[in-house]
């Protein structure tokens, strides 16, 4: 292990002296006024560094501005944009005129007034492009001590590097120190001297890794008899990743562990420690100058610095990589930090050695601090068999800290005001061994890395108001990068498309082909030699010759400036791919575009077998697509009578598009017009003749000759087959026509019958509707016989469940009321659900608001009965339960309403009487809720309920489902903002929300708002319900527009078997536990529910009114505290439901929950962004204090 103080010194000696010297030079004025490269710049360096500043702040400008289309075309029609845009255009013409002048270019771009277009104009700039750089190389070999007036460029690899020093390449006066460049060619290749060889097969990357330290699962056993792999001879020449798929096969063993993250398991059930959330005091880093630097390059000094750091409680990490002259790449340099010495690894000597740090780096009790570690992920893991457990990213930081910039760079000054020389980020670091420049911006990486994790630790806390839940999402953040995996680049026949796509150009079908060639070329003698392929052929080149398709090697040498070695090599092969994509026949329209840009088409041999409808050696790009509406397509027959032509509007829009007619026994038309065309007429024949008809080939030929009279003539052989296709047509058409009526006759027939079945159906349908009339209870009439019976269990009719009969349209005569005393409320007691066994009601005469809850409750009705309530208060995304054979339908019930049909058997329309529509129900008997109607905008019955929506006078849209209200404009805000905001509130990390039911898009709307939500699914069972919301309520349906969104329209009960352990939050809706809604409230439901939700994650569902259900709030409390550690009830207040109020139940898999107290409190500034109109962190905490009453009875539970 060596240590670098010294030779700091050492060169910090060195560069005292040279400064010296530089400033006994610049005491002179006029000898720095001589060796001034230009005014205001001492060297080159100066004047680069200047130039490339500038270039990048006129790029990041350039992006600011409107981008070409519709934002562009809004800002141009503002007169003062234009004028801008103008003044600043013609500033930039003549700058770039002066510039093509200056070189001896021909300069036209200020002249508007010529008639050379725009395209003209973008040659001269190219041109006088071309003309520069040309320049630029040869000033640049000429610095190099190239000199190609004397001596002929020899091939890379024959000449012996030079190194010359310029005028412009010296570093102030002193000549004894000069910069020197070293290329690639000048390193030795590192993967000579590796102990396992480079894999660059086409075959799927497979994890290195053998030993898993720190493992809760253990490694899978094809890792740990890696070895094996040797002792197969059979394998030795087929590629490492092929064999052991291969031997997977033959073994018959599973290969799923092949491919996976050996530390998926670990990750997924690591925590965060709470002493990383807390805030902490920055420990203060000690000066680099005083700080030991060790370079370990021996197997020793990697053990003695494993044991170092996993002593430390964090440490900080970067790499060096390097991606010219390898196909994947080399990871070539490690540095780690700890706060009292920095270390310097070279992984190229240790490259099969390093996997002994997975010990430190698997370690969940030490922070591995990366910065931008997306990249580094990957190298560690295809390079080393690396792997990170509790890594924190700065950058992830910085962009949860809105800072202005995110690199190193602007962190190292923004925290430290320290300075990193990014000269050496893309340095050659194969180099060996490293010059003390390198070795000390190495060092800068990581250095300050510890002190910028404690500051940046802090300034999310406070930038949360000391609340966790942004610094928990960064260490979330971070997770997900560890979890990457490397993915090697496979090579497939459709991989060209991908890289064309980016080019943005326009290829025709021989272009095309051969950049498919080269590309395929590239990828395989890059695999090959392990050489990257923008070392073998450059993109930009590659295209270069695609487009030119150059008919002589020369040709091909010649698109490439400079000519990258391996193509000097391989040219003759490269020619003959160019050939053999140049036998690609081009499509007559590619030919005529050609012909319309002015350019010479480029001849193709004679193919006497391609016709317009071979698509085989067309790509599918070439073709021209246009749909069947776009297509004025002119209808013809074999041997058409219509002499009329297609105006000049249809052509032009027609396209290639032609009609199939066979013209060879019409009459050519003569023109006899001899009046000049008009402007207009010149440009449409100009847009006609540009694109070629496919079916020319086809028609006539006008050279042909042909009788006018063999037409007519009864002899000619012309009109005898002119006279048999016409018999032929005329006898298909007779045909077609009795077909067609035949059709129609067996269509009258079938529907008729259908008509007749229908209406005996209904008549069968209206008998037994008038005899189940004959067993009509009244609600009072039932609960006397329920007073009657007492404890008795009641008896069922032998019906189906859920069949629920219609109201009769005459109304039985009505029987005195029977006493008050005599009426007894429902008492849960009797029901059979689990629940509720053991309980029962105390008698009081007193009035007694406990009480309520038992007098909402009329007992299970018989089958065949209709309920006397309608479906619940919100759209459910669930199957309510079973009948015997089909399940029933879905309930629609957030405010705790059972769906069984329309409130008292009555359709939707009947609730609304004299402009009123009124909602009663037996569940809150004695009591309605009114609203005045102005209009009904939408109703209609769905496969699942009857829905409708009606403007009222005072409260706006109202959404009412099976006669029920769900919503309303005025006030539903009340009800979403506080079952959304409550469990968000809650949770430190809420990135992942299911919401079941939710239809009117109220609740995901206030969802969606939360700037930690990442996405949010949403279970919901009747699409009718989603599009009425979007049509009339579209304050409420804004949330079905966000991009966080994941719609799915079915049964959310089996979604969520499907999706377990995959939930922060979820918000659901629940029916009363009657009829099919029983088996919500089992506890196989909520236990499905609590599996979906993650370790942390909570559930949050309406919870009833405490002024008409308080029993049974108190029962549910009592079963959900058997499956969650923490239950808490919370209520709001909203005009529309029953007794103006409906609650919330709350529970949560972490013990430590405390819903009272928000995690996460909102600021005013949030509030006015997030549009609340109900929700604050005040009401938050008052929303969980109950009145006396609802307190005792809670309070027993």
């Amino acid at each position: 292990m060596y240590t670098a103080p010294n030779k700091m010194m050492d060169s910090s000696k060195r560069r005292d002296c040279t400064n010296s010297g530089l400033q006994d030079s610049n005491s002179k004025p006029d000898d720095e006024e001589e060796d001034e490269l230009c005014p205001g710049f001492r060297n080159a360096d100066a004047f680069v560094k200047y130039g490339l500043g500038a270039v990048l702040s006129a790029t990041k400008a350039s992006a600011g501005l409107p981008q070409p289309g519709d934002e562009y075309d809004f800002y141009r029609s503002f007169p003062g944009f234009r004028e801008f845009c103008e003044s600043q255009g013609d500033k930039l013409l003549h700058c770039m005129s002066q510039t093509m002048q200056h070189h001896g270019c021909r300069s036209l771009l200020s002249e508007r007034n010529k008639l050379t277009g725009l395209e003209e104009r973008f040659d001269l700039v190219v041109d006088s492009n071309d003309v520069i750089l040309e320049r630029v190389g040869i000033l640049l070999d000429e610095a190099d001590g190239v000199n190609r007036t004397q001596q002929p460029v020899l091939p890379a690899g024959f000449q012996p590097p030079k190194i010359v020093v310029s005028s412009w390449n010296r570093m102030g006066s002193s000549r004894s120190e000069t910069f020197r460049l070293l290329h690639a060619k000048n390193v030795a290749r590192p993967q000579l001297k590796f102990k396992e060889k480079v894999d660059n097969s086409n075959t799927p990357f497979i994890p290195k890794i053998f030993i898993k330290p720190n493992a809760i699962k253990p490694l899978p056993s094809y890792f740990t008899n890696k070895q094996i792999r040797k002792q197969r001879p059979e394998d030795l020449d087929v590629p490492a990743a092929l064999a052991d798929f291969i031997h997977q096969q033959r073994t018959q063993e599973h290969v799923e562990d092949m491919f996976a993250h050996p530390y998926q398991y670990e990750l997924d059930r690591f925590t965060i420690p709470e002493g990383l959330l807390s805030k902490a005091e920055p420990q203060m880093f000690k000066p680099m100058a005083e700080t030991k630097c060790s370079f370990v390059d021996t197997l020793e000094d990697l053990v003695d610095l494993n044991e170092k750091l996993c002593k430390v409680s964090e440490f900080a990490v970067d790499l060096e990589h390097h991606s010219y002259r390898s196909f994947l790449g080399l990871t070539c340099l490690m540095q780690i930090s700890t706060r009292e010495e920095d270390f310097i690894i070279d992984t190229i000597e240790l490259r099969s050695e390093l996997y002994v740090l997975n010990e430190a780096f698997t370690d969940p009790a030490i922070v591995k601090v990366f910065h931008g570690a997306d990249s580094d992920m990957e190298w560690l893991q295809r390079d080393l068999g690396l792997y990170v457990v509790n890594l924190f990213d700065t950058h992830q930081a910085s962009r949860a800290l809105n800072l202005a910039r995110h690199s190193l760079d602007h962190l190292l000054k923004h925290f430290c005001n320290a300075e990193s020389d990014k000269r050496y980020q893309l340095a050659d670091w194969r180099i060996r061994p490293l010059p003390e420049e390198m070795m000390q911006y190495a060092r800068t990486d990581t250095h300050y890395l510890p002190y910028i994790y404690d500051r940046v630790r802090a300034q999310l806390l406070d930038f949360n108001f000391g609340q966790p839940g942004l610094l928990q999402s960064v260490w979330n953040k971070s997770k997900d990068i560890s979890l990457k995996k490397y993915i090697k680049p496979i090579y497939t026949e459709e991989s060209y498309l991908e890289l064309q796509r980016k080019q943005k150009r326009s290829l025709n079908t021989q272009q095309l082909t051969a950049f498919r060639l080269l590309f395929a070329w590239r990828d395989k003698l890059a695999r090959q030699e392990d050489e990257s392929t923008g070392f073998t052929l450059p993109t930009h080149m590659m295209i270069k010759i695609s487009e030119e398709l150059p008919r002589e090697p020369q040709g091909v040498i010649a698109c490439c400036n400079p000519v990258p070695p391996l193509v000097r090599q391989h040219v003759n092969e490269l020619h003959l791919l160019v050939q053999q994509a140049r036998d690609m026949p081009l499509l007559k329209a590619e030919l005529g575009a050609q012909k319309t840009k002015g350019l010479a088409p480029l001849k193709k041999p004679e193919v006497t077998l391609f016709g317009p409808h071979d698509t085989s050696k067309v790509s599918e790009s070439d073709l021209h697509h246009c749909s069947p509406d776009e297509m004025p397509v002119k209808q013809g027959m074999l041997f058409s009578e219509d002499e009329d032509r297609m105006d000049v509007g249809e052509l032009e829009t027609s396209g290639l598009v032609a009609t199939a007619t066979i013209a060879l026994f019409e009459e050519l038309e003569i023109q006899n017009d001899q009046e000049s065309p008009s402007v207009a007429q010149m440009k449409a024949r100009r847009i006609v003749e540009s694109f070629e008809n496919p079916f020319r080939m086809y028609l006539p030929s006008t050279d042909v000759h042909i009788s006018k009279n063999a037409k007519f003539d009864p002899s000619s052989k012309i009109f005898e087959i002119s006279k048999r296709w016409k018999l032929q047509s005329i006898e298909r058409q007779q045909k077609d026509l009795e077909a067609k009526k035949e059709a129609k006759t067996k269509a009258k027939e079938e529907a008729k019958e259908r008509i007749k079945k229908v209406k005996e159906e209904r008549n069968e349908t209206k008998q037994s509707y008038q005899e189940s009339l004959q067993n009509v209870a009244t609600v009072r009439q039932q609960a006397a016989d329920s007073a009657k019976d007492g404890g008795k269990k009641r008896e069922r009719v032998a019906s189906e469940i859920g069949e629920s009969t219609p109201k009769p349209s005459k109304k039985p005569k009505k029987k005195d009321p029977p006493p008050q005393d005599d009426f007894n409320p429902f008492d849960y007691s009797q029901s059979k659900l689990k629940v509720f066994a053991g309980n029962k009601p105390k008698d009081n005469t007193q009035f007694d608001p406990n009480r309520q809850a038992h007098d909402f409750k009329k007992g299970k009705n018989p089958k065949g009965q209709k309920s006397s309530c309608g479906a619940g208060n919100r759209s459910m995304s669930y199957m309510a339960g079973k009948s015997e054979s089909t399940r029933r339908r879905s309930g629609s019930a957030s405010r705790g309403l059972q769906p069984m049909g329309v409130a008292g058997g009555k359709t939707v329309m009947e609730h609304i009487k004299d402009g009123w529509f009124t909602e009663s129900c037996a569940l809150w008997p004695g009591q309605a809720m009114s609203l005045q109607v102005e209009e009904v905008l939408y109703q209609k019955k769905s496969d699942f309920q009857d829905i409708m929506v009606f403007k009222s006078k005072t409260y706006g849209n109202v959404l009412v489902l099976d006669g029920v209200i769900q919503c309303t404009e005025r006030d539903e805000f009340a009800y979403q903002e506080m079952i959304a905001n409550l469990p968000l509130c809650s949770h430190p990390s809420p990135k992942k929300v299911l919401i079941i039911g939710g239809g009117d898009g109220g609740v995901l709307r206030e969802v969606v708002k939360s700037p930690l939500v990442e996405s949010v699914v949403l279970c919901e069972i009747d699409e009718e319900v989603i599009n009425a919301s979007k049509k009339f309520l579209p304050g409420m349906a804004k949330g079905f527009y966000s991009p966080k969104l994941i719609l799915y329209i079915g049964d959310g009960f089996e979604f969520m078997k499907k999706n377990q352990d995959a939930f922060d939050i979820i918000i659901t809706d629940s029916s009363d536990p009657v009829g099919p809604a029983e088996s919500l409230f089992k506890e196989s439901y909520y236990q499905l529910m609590k599996t979906a939700l993650r370790n942390s994650g909570i559930l949050c569902s309406q919870g009833e009114c405490q002024w008409l259900h308080l029993e049974l709030i108190k029962e549910m409390r009592t079963f959900c505290k058997t499956l969650f550690p923490v239950v808490d009830y919370a209520y709001s207040t909203i005009p529309t439901y029953p007794s103006g109020q409906i609650g919330f139940m709350l529970c949560s898999k972490n013990p430590e929950t405390n819903f009272v107290e928000p995690m996460r409190t909102l600021s005013k500034e949030e509030m006015e962004n997030m549009n609340l109109k109900y929700y604050n962190p005040e009401i938050h905490k008052a929303s969980f204090v109950l009145p006396e009453f609802a307190k005792k009875v809670l309070n027993e539970a």
